[in-house]
Formats: C-alpha cells, sequence, structure tokens
C-alpha cells in the first residue's frame, strides 16, 4: 500500500488509543454486548424473527436502550399508532402495565406515571415515533428519511419493518427482491455517510417454523429471511430469535442467536420475558455456544 494509506491507518490507530473513536454503544444484555462488541455507528442490524414472536417488542427494547444512553431515536412503525409504541416504550421504561396504559384500566403505579412521564418529557434527547398517520397514510420511504435525517438529526433509525416501507425507484412490475435491496442498500449509505446505525426488523420466511431434536422452536438462519440475499448481504450484523411461552404463566423465553456478525464473535443465549411489564431477564446459567454459525461467510 502506499505510506500516506499506512500513516492514515496509523493515525487512526493512535487516535483509538488516545480513546478518541466514534462512540459504542450496549444492546442492553451483557451475553448480547459480549458476543455483538456492541452497536457501532455505521451498522445494519438485522432483528429476524417470525410472524407473531414480538419483532416490534424487542426493537423497542432496543431503542430504548440507546435513548437511555442519551441517543436521538427515530423509530418508524409501519403497522402501530405513535401511542401504542409509547406505550409499550413506558411499559418497558417504568414496568407500567402495558395492557392498563393501552386499554384504559386501573394500575398498580398510577400516580407515579405522571411523574414519570414529567421526567421523561425533560430529557435532553428525544423518542421520535413517525407512523403512516405522519405521511399521509402512505408507508415510509427513503426520501422521507433523508427529510428526517436532515431535520431531527437523529442518532440511531429503528425500522419497523422493512416490508412496510415503499421504494420510489420501483414500480408494482418490480420484484420484491429488488425493492428490498434498493431500500437496504439505501439505508447503508445513511449508515456510512451520517454514521447513524439503523436496526431494521425483518421477516422470517415459513421454512422457518421449524424444531429441533427436543421438539424446541429453532432460531431462524439467514436464508430463511425473506429475500434474504437482497437483505442479508447489505447488513452489517443480523440477531434473530424465537419466543415460546414458559408454562402457564404470562412469562416467554427468548431465544436470541447472533447470525451475522462483521466484528465479534457468534452465539446465542436466552431471555425471560414479561411483555406486560416490559421486564427482560437474562438467564444466565446458560452458557454461550460461541464459534462459527452454520451459514458464516455466506455473506
Amino acid at each position: 500500500f502506499p505510506v500516506t494509506i499506512g500513516h492514515s491507518r496509523l493515525d487512526e490507530y493512535k487516535k483509538r488509543l488516545d480513546g478518541d473513536v466514534d462512540k459504542m454503544y450496549s444492546l442492553g444484555f451483557d451475553a448480547l454486548d459480549d458476543i455483538f462488541v456492541v452497536l457501532l455507528p455505521d451498522d445494519i442490524m438485522l432483528v429476524v424473527a417470525r410472524l407473531w414472536h414480538s419483532k416490534s417488542y424487542v426493537l423497542t427494547y432496543f431503542a430504548h436502550i440507546l435513548h437511555k444512553q442519551g441517543l436521538n431515536v427515530l423509530f418508524y412503525s409501519g403497522e402501530m399508532e405513535a401511542s401504542q409504541v409509547g406505550y409499550r416504550f413506558d411499559s418497558i421504561a417504568g414496568h407500567f402495565s402495558n395492557k392498563a396504559l393501552l386499554f384504559g384500566k386501573q394500575m398498580a403505579g398510577a400516580s407515579y406515571y405522571e411523574e414519570y412521564l414529567k421526567t421523561l418529557s425533560t430529557s435532553e434527547n428525544y423518542f421520535k415515533v413517525v407512523t403512516t398517520a405522519d405521511l399521509g397514510g402512505r408507508y415510509l420511504n427513503m426520501n422521507d428519511v433523508n427529510k428526517f435525517v436532515a431535520e431531527l438529526k437523529p442518532d440511531v433509525i429503528f425500522i419497523d419493518q422493512l416490508s412496510l416501507m415503499t421504494d420510489v425507484r420501483s414500480n408494482h412490475n418490480t420484484p420484491e427482491r429488488t425493492k428490498y435491496s434498493n431500500l437496504t442498500k439505501d439505508l447503508r449509505v445513511i449508515a456510512n455517510t451520517h454514521r447513524i446505525p439503523v436496526v431494521i426488523a425483518v421477516q422470517a420466511n415459513r421454512t422457518s417454523a421449524t424444531k429441533d431434536e427436543d421438539g424446541e422452536a429453532q432460531i431462524p438462519e439467514m436464508h430463511q429471511i425473506a429475500e434474504s440475499d437482497a437483505i442479508g448481504q447489505d447488513a452489517t450484523r443480523a440477531i434473530a430469535f424465537v419466543t415460546t411461552q414458559i408454562d402457564d404463566t404470562d412469562q416467554r423465553l427468548i431465544k436470541m442467536a447472533v447470525r451475522k456478525n462483521r466484528h465479534g464473535k457468534y452465539g446465542d443465549f436466552k431471555i425471560r420475558v414479561d411483555f406486560e411489564h416490559g421486564k427482560f431477564d437474562e438467564v444466565k446459567n446458560m452458557p454461550l455456544r460461541a464459534g462459527i454459525p452454520s451459514e458464516a461467510g455466506k455473506f
């Protein structure tokens, strides 16, 4: 390599030694941070699960964790109202009953809820929810994203979900694969040029509805993402999970695995979740299975 390139890398390395580097952010789970080596400013991260396995709730949890660390969060929901996302955020942040908030029922800690909202309103960073109602009843497109980036200057963008975005370059004859490819490539440009990580919920296809030797639901693989070749190639990280009920309780067990990771390791872990009160607890006694995933090198 030319000497100038070597000097450039050396200067950057010295800056890193001095702590002058891009900020990196935890995603809220020790096991995930250990495997994932935290979220970086130019990441395109996929959150993958089957239909009805709580992708939106997990996405909201990650968004809350990053907001708690001081980031300005732009959150697009293609199917929920802003208040529904807000109540989920409140449940996760303050462990209020989500059903009570959503359906207007009495709940424990109701008096504290008003104080919580007042405190939240004084936060220096924002959590901005954008829905189809804000866009005149249509889905989000990249023109909207670029406008929000210019006006709001978010620190992180959440897309719930990719199939509920519109590709402005496509028409009704354009294959879905091409639409998704255009969107992920455009979002990759946003992450690279503006140093804004983008976290995207994507759905696993029907072939992911499989069980292991013990009869438990398996975590989706990369090839089981809808249009995975188009989406997976542009992602820098991918987390997949499956949700199962714990006995006869209202709690759920999330089995989560890192399926793609340009830095760090691969592995899986479990989380016990009370979705009603927004409580996420790692199952500490499960050993990590670190190593190479079954599809390493595919992308």
